[in-house]
């Protein structure tokens, strides 16, 4: 996972664009899955319903540190699916 400055807003991508911070001038954040409608697995504090977009809203840091785990499983099944498989070696006969 890696991220920069994208459309004005810090962006995380690997293997495509994953997640951008917005709506972060109120007094919560929320974080923007680009595509998050087809990241595997069910994620309690997922918002969104659709093929695309899900959003997850923090209102302090307090509660980013509680959702840590659910964050991380999202980070590993995003980068599992975005990433190219892995070649497969023939065994020569």
């Amino acid at each position: 996972m890696q991220e920069g400055e994208k459309y004005g807003t810090v962006t995380f991508h690997c293997g495509g664009d994953f997640a951008s911070f917005v709506q972060h001038n109120k007094n919560t954040v929320s974080l923007m899955f680009n595509r998050g409608g087809i990241i595997p697995g069910k994620y309690p504090h997922m918002e969104g319903e659709g093929r695309q977009v899900r959003f997850m809203r923090f209102a302090d840091v307090a509660e980013v540190n509680a959702r840590r785990a659910e964050l991380a499983k999202i980070v590993v099944a995003w980068c599992d699916l975005s990433s190219e498989p892995k070649s497969k070696t023939t065994k020569k006969t």
